[in-house]
């Protein structure tokens, strides 16, 4: 592999041909990607092995999205580099590898999180949203957020039906951890999704602000060196949407919806940039919708998909945290009412 791998970096710059390299596996992500540390001239940057079916051309958009906020002052993102032939990325037997900064830190792996630091990464997303929204390749508008339409399909998919299956295909699965923590989502389940799809139905015709956002941003996303935010890394899924799905994201997976560190993070995002009411009543929404939803999905991952990248104690760990949350009873309704801070 690492033969590979130098083949690869030969078609970039002098500068960025390596001295030592490391191997990261998936660097504990989800997506799919390989990730390798490369101690260059220029220091330390990051090669990524993007998972199979990515583009050129949706690269291509993320690393303009990259270079566009960097330009703009945003100095926590990863810049990314062009070959020697001046393209976004390396097409080698079917997949796409590309080089970028390397943002030291380390993300935090445990609840809780304190209150100065969800207040720094709220505000450092904040500060993304306001150098991403103009950024012309995905101009910002007003329209009915995509994140809606997604979550409401995929609350739809979990029908009565489809839960029965996996508790089934459960008790079969090699992982013998995971027939316990199936059996508890699935029983928990049923009326936090029927509250989710309650809730983002009221919200499915609203008209509100959409930007270029990252869209799958949490905590193991965000680096820290000591107290400091050092970088916010795994930008795939970056698209335009509302800035309410990035919020739900980050803010659900820092404070588990505890209410004074969500008021916080909340406080902390509109001292950068204001929201409406109609943005922060999403992002409480989708925060609700998201507990259940990302472990029924890594159900769906796990045994219909047969995924057998995933790495086994990440997955278990993730499941566990939202099982602890979704034992407790739903946030309060008000949460949306911080704001808006005009």
């Amino acid at each position: 592999m690492f033969g590979l791998v130098k083949r690869v970096l030969a078609e970039y710059p002098a500068e960025c041909q390596p001295v030592e390299i490391q191997a990261l596996g998936h660097a504990g992500g989800f997506s799919g990607a390989y990730i390798w540390r490369c101690q260059t001239p220029l220091g330390p940057l990051c090669l990524r092995r993007w998972p199979a079916g990515t583009t050129l051309a949706r690269l291509g958009e993320i690393h303009a999205l990259m270079r566009y906020v960097a330009q703009r002052g945003f100095a926590l993102g990863p810049v990314p580099f062009a070959t020697c032939r001046s393209e976004c990325a390396v097409e080698w037997e079917g997949t796409l590898w590309d080089l970028t900064t390397w943002l030291p830190g380390q993300p935090i792996e445990r609840l809780p999180v304190s209150l100065d630091r969800v207040a720094a990464a709220m505000s450092a997303l904040a500060e993304l949203h306001l150098a991403a929204a103009s950024f012309s390749l995905w101009p910002a508008h007003r329209a009915r957020a995509p994140v809606i339409r997604n979550r409401l399909t995929m609350l739809a998919a979990c029908a009565p039906r489809k839960l029965q299956e996996w508790r089934r295909s459960a008790t079969q699965h090699p992982w013998h951890e995971l027939a316990p923590r199936a059996r508890e989502l699935l029983d928990l389940a049923p009326p936090r999704l029927a509250v989710a799809a309650r809730e983002l139905g009221k919200l499915s015709d609203a008209v509100l602000p959409i930007q270029a956002c990252l869209r799958d941003v949490w905590r193991a996303n965000v680096l820290w060196q000591g107290e400091r935010l050092s970088g916010i890394v795994d930008w795939a899924a970056a698209c335009c949407d509302s800035p309410a799905a990035d919020i739900a994201r980050l803010l659900g997976s820092l404070t588990s919806a505890e209410q004074q560190a969500w008021h916080a993070g909340l406080a902390a995002y509109q001292e950068v940039r204001p929201l409406d009411e109609g943005t922060l009543s999403l992002a409480a929404a989708l925060d609700d919708a998201n507990v259940v939803l990302a472990p029924l999905n890594w159900l769906r991952m796990l045994l219909e998909e047969g995924r057998q990248d995933a790495d086994r104690r990440s997955v278990l760990a993730r499941l566990d945290e939202y099982l602890a949350r979704l034992r407790r009873p739903p946030a309060p309704a008000d949460r949306a009412a911080v704001g808006p801070l005009w």
